[in-house]
């Protein structure tokens, strides 16, 4: 009898040993699932969370003194969008902001003010964009859903908005200029003596853009002429630079090189 009880105690303490072990590897597994199931469960209230955040972005979005930033921006991101379909040129959007004339003088002091922010050292469109995003921000992060929407108060919001959006873009696109910088440098000795094509209505010796094939990609440039008139679509060679003006003197392509 002695066996049968010694062999009986020795198969309870086995189930038992084989119990505890059991619940300790479930508890184990249901400690590695808790984490899951609690994202699992609170996952509703996150993405509730985030749509009401979405939306109450949106509803500051078209608020009065948000539009004008709103409006800014998604005309950037429309450019963009067009031109990565191929429906605008990168550059097509450049302008020239030389002074000549009566008004040198006036639009000196605005010149000097441009290249301050850096607009007309950088391309035009991506100084642009930094700017729409930088107002677009200034006016969504700094917009008080409390306040009272006068309209000496909106306008006061709109200029604030605009002017420190201003000086987050001349901080943004200073580290740019040397990369800007050091391109010109090389492109404006290489480019003397390459063939350009005329894109603005006329080039004269006080205004004119043109065309010129480069590595990357085509840019557009800042002509003059130093007698004559060329026009739309002609083809012309750089004959010199100007780094005063920072402008290119072109004169009409002799016919054996546009051949």
């Amino acid at each position: 009898m002695a066996p049968n009880n010694a062999e009986g105690s020795w198969g309870a303490k086995s189930t038992s040993s084989l119990t505890i072990q059991m619940i300790r590897q479930t508890t184990g597994s249901v400690r590695k699932l808790a984490p899951i199931v609690i994202d699992f469960l609170n996952s509703p209230c996150y993405l509730f969370d985030r749509l009401v955040l979405a939306m109450n972005v949106y509803e500051i979005c078209l608020t009065e003194p948000v539009v004008p930033a709103t409006v800014l921006l998604l005309l950037v991101v429309a450019y963009w969008s067009l031109v990565i379909l191929g429906a605008f040129d990168i550059d097509g959007f450049d302008f020239d902001i030389d002074a000549d004339g009566g008004f040198e003088g006036l639009l000196g002091v605005g010149m000097a003010v441009f290249r301050f922010l850096n607009l007309g050292e950088i391309p035009l469109m991506l100084w642009v964009s930094v700017y729409a995003l930088s107002y677009w921000m200034t006016s969504v992060l700094w917009f008080d859903e409390n306040s009272v929407l006068t309209g000496a108060m909106i306008a006061q919001m709109i200029f604030r908005n605009l002017a420190v959006a201003l000086v987050a873009t001349k901080l943004i696109t200073q580290p740019m200029l040397r990369f800007v910088d050091k391109t010109k440098v090389t492109r404006h000795y290489e480019m003397v003596g390459q063939i350009a094509q005329v894109t603005t209505n006329e080039v004269s010796e006080h205004h004119g853009q043109a065309r010129v094939a480069t590595d990357s990609s085509p840019m557009l440039i800042n002509v003059r002429t130093r007698d004559g008139i060329l026009h739309k679509g002609d083809d012309v060679q750089i004959i010199d630079y100007d780094e005063d003006q920072h402008i290119f003197y072109v004169a009409q392509a002799p016919t054996e090189v546009t051949a």
